[in-house]
């Protein structure tokens, strides 16, 4: 039975080991910004720590270090509870993701972490260093119901809730996996931190692994393994799901790109021929009308070389502003990062306003279609603009924020603000252009006002049936 157990928990290590590793190295390699995978190094560290203190139970199992039992002990238990402060992390960033305070709000795991280590401490210190073995009422209490319960339950909210964020569009399958990740966490918080030994204490005495084993038939052991096995396996699906749509989409934008410098190339051969040789007719035109208007009878034919002049100018116009038109677009697209760089660059040097760039200035352009990467470029010129000359505002801070389903942008000053009715009068047409940029895309815009400033807020979802 002893061989059973001891291959049994070097599966349930090794499955979880395998885990961290495999999910460390993706998190490394990946370049999709979104807060799973961002998330992901937390998701790594609960697996190889947690697979490590079960690998503590299978050398126990083994019985060559049982002079070592206390220390074998200790060191599972360590590693146990740090495995919880892993897997309480990855929920809580996931769940807070984007919460201002999320940094205070990520201590709460290492607080509950100090209060069983000094816990274990002081009744090792005070009773004996085997008493939190014979007595382990206070290890289980805190270290499987209040760390290893909360962190699965809280993973699986977290991930249920971003499953929401794929309604439609080209991750809308997404949601089914972000739902089968968030139930195997679900389950996990229930085997590992509701099923504990059986111990003379509620409800370790009634909910316990003889209990599982008595209604199952199998150790609740495999039953850990196969979840381990779940969350690798659909987290290894979600990853390459989101790598193959990102790939799909630089791919698209390689696409434009080309489209763009062939464009561009066709408006620099029209400028240099057919405008050249259209400006060259209308110059002989003119030529031959002067000559012309000197000899009788000629007027009508004067009149008619100043149509063909003005028909020539008229083609010349409308033919710059095709060129001007077709190139213009795709250059918004490919360039919009670096366009709204020098937006910001020129609105500070024309009036002396201090802009800045609050956290990650990071637009994903390959999911942006070219209409919508130039309505949010005009939308911002516009927002900076409000903020130049009616705010009288000193500093303007700007936010993008990416999520799953889209781009939140936030462009906030510190001006004398904005009344809400004051927001339909003609002079504040300039909010007006917004909300239509934004709703032109399927997006929506918020105008708030602040103690002191404005708040302009918008979402824009990413291509799908916006897409032009």
């Amino acid at each position: 039975m002893e061989n059973y157990y001891f291959f049994l928990y070097l599966i349930y290590g090794l499955v979880y080991i395998a885990m961290g590793i495999y999910v460390s190295g993706r998190k490394r390699a990946s370049t999709v910004q979104i807060p799973l995978i961002r998330s992901l190094i937390f998701l790594a560290g609960f697996g190889v720590l947690h697979g490590l203190s079960e690998w503590m139970t299978m050398v126990v199992i083994t019985g060559m270090y049982d002079n070592q039992y206390e220390i074998l002990f200790y060191i599972k238990q360590f590693l146990k509870a740090l495995s919880f402060v892993s897997l309480f992390l990855f929920g809580l960033n996931l769940l807070i993701y984007h919460n201002k305070n999320k940094r205070r709000w990520m201590l709460i795991p290492w607080l509950v972490f100090i209060c069983w280590a000094s816990g274990m401490y002081y009744l090792s210190m005070t009773f004996g260093a085997s008493y939190p073995i014979e007595e382990p009422a206070f290890n289980t209490v805190v270290l499987r119901y209040l760390m290893g319960l909360p962190a699965g339950i809280m993973a699986g909210i977290a991930l249920f809730r971003h499953s929401f964020h794929f309604q439609s569009g080209a991750f809308s399958k997404m949601r089914g996996k972000y739902h089968r990740l968030a139930i195997l966490f679900l389950l996990y918080a229930l085997i590992d931190g509701v099923f504990v030994r059986e111990m003379a204490f509620f409800p370790a005495d009634m909910i316990n692994n003889v209990l599982f084993f008595e209604i199952t038939g199998i150790p609740i052991q495999v039953l850990k393994i196969l979840v381990g096995v779940g969350i690798l396996y659909v987290t290894a699906l979600i990853i390459d799901a989101f790598e193959k749509e990102k790939n799909d989409h630089i791919d698209t934008l390689n696409q434009h790109k080309i489209m763009a410098e062939e464009r561009q190339k066709l408006g620099v051969e029209v400028h240099d021929s057919i405008i050249q040789h259209m400006y060259a007719a209308s110059l002989k035109a003119k030529i031959v009308k002067n000559q012309l208007s000197n000899q009788p009878g000629q007027m009508e034919l004067c009149d008619l070389l100043e149509d063909t002049q003005q028909d020539l100018g008229e083609a010349m116009s409308k033919t710059r502003e095709f060129i001007k038109r077709t190139t213009m677009t795709e250059v918004e697209m490919n360039q919009l990062t670096e366009k709204i760089d020098a937006l910001i660059e020129e609105c500070k040097g024309r009036s002396g306003l201090d802009i800045r760039i609050d956290g990650e200035h990071i637009l994903w352009e390959a999911k942006l279609s070219a209409k919508t990467a130039t309505d949010i470029y005009y939308l911002i010129q516009e927002a900076l603009n409000n903020a130049v000359k009616h705010a009288k505002a000193r500093i303007v801070v700007i936010r993008f924020n990416e999520s799953e389903s889209g781009i939140r942008i936030q462009i906030k000053d510190d001006g004398i603000g904005i009344h809400q009715k004051d927001l339909d009068k003609q002079g504040h047409m300039g909010m007006q252009l917004m909300r239509e940029r934004a709703h032109r895309v399927g997006g929506n815009l918020e105008i708030e006002r602040l103690k002191q400033g404005t708040a302009i807020k918008c979402f824009i979802p990413w291509r799908d049936s916006h897409a032009s």
